[in-house]
């Protein structure tokens, strides 16, 4: 209210917006942002990110804006991890492997001790069959991050005995849901399911699913399950109160709907 042209300022708000779900809203924050600060590459980050997650949700439209914002930001901070980083990561959903392990690499080049970059290295790399590498940066990772969870994994089978075959079926079906697959999302996490029954993360990721869906009962059960195999997984947590206001809202509209005659 203060300062009604700050762009940073409305990024920031737009960020909170995005993080209660208010996607639209967050994009319109974004966009006046960009009338104040329009070579802002964190911007064109949060620009991609929003029509990204915009285009899982059912606006098809939104999958090719996200990868123009993406490439601006890495244009305008060819020198900064996180702009690669975030477009690798994009690229990695659309399932264009090659280009995001370019991005990857350069991300990890820019700032090797990023958490976040060495671990989308290390997925895209497991994505494309190059076992070699992905055990190559594993074994970077843990000299730097002795309890990264990606790189024990990709060593060792993972943190509570989670087999390989476990985590490739969870990091398909989070590529998928990332990509807007949900249905695959689902498969791929059952996937994982068979070979262990107590994973948490594959719950979660069921849930994920069926939300993208819109189906809001299965999604309730499926982090419901999350939850009681792993009382503190805050994602799931978060999914199973959103999910729960979301399919309220929906019966709430049917029965509207009912009542109308429609």
């Amino acid at each position: 209210l203060k300062s009604p042209r700050n762009g940073r300022g409305l990024m920031m708000y737009g960020l909170t917006r995005m993080d209660a779900g208010d996607l639209s809203g967050a994009l319109a924050l974004f966009e006046q942002a960009l009338q104040y600060t329009p070579n802002y590459p964190a911007l064109e980050e949060n620009l991609g990110i929003v029509n990204s997650m915009l285009a899982k949700r059912g606006d098809a439209s939104r999958a090719a804006l996200a990868g123009i914002h993406f490439r601006r930001a890495v244009a305008l901070a060819p020198d900064e991890d996180a702009a690669h980083a975030f477009y690798g990561e994009w690229l990695l959903a659309q399932g264009r492997l090659d280009e995001a392990v370019a991005q990857l690499q350069t991300a990890v080049a820019l700032n090797g001790e990023r958490p976040m970059n060495r671990d989308l290295l290390l997925h895209a790399y497991t994505q494309q069959g190059n076992a070699a590498a992905a055990r190559r940066v594993a074994e970077e990772t843990l000299r730097i991050d002795p309890g990264d969870d990606a790189a024990l994994a990709t060593l060792h089978g993972g943190p509570a005995s989670e087999t390989s075959e476990v985590i490739h079926h969870i990091n398909a079906s989070l590529a998928a849901y990332r990509a807007g697959r949900f249905q695959e999302t689902i498969d791929e996490a059952k996937k994982a399911l068979l070979a262990d029954s107590h994973s948490a993360a594959a719950w979660n990721n069921i849930g994920a699913g069926y939300a993208g869906l819109h189906e809001w009962d299965a999604a309730i059960d499926a982090e419901q399950h999350a939850i009681q195999i792993d009382p503190g997984l805050e994602v799931a947590q978060n999914n199973l109160q959103s999910y729960r206001v979301q399919g309220a809202g929906s019966r709430n509209q049917a029965g509207k709907s009912a009542r109308n005659g429609h």
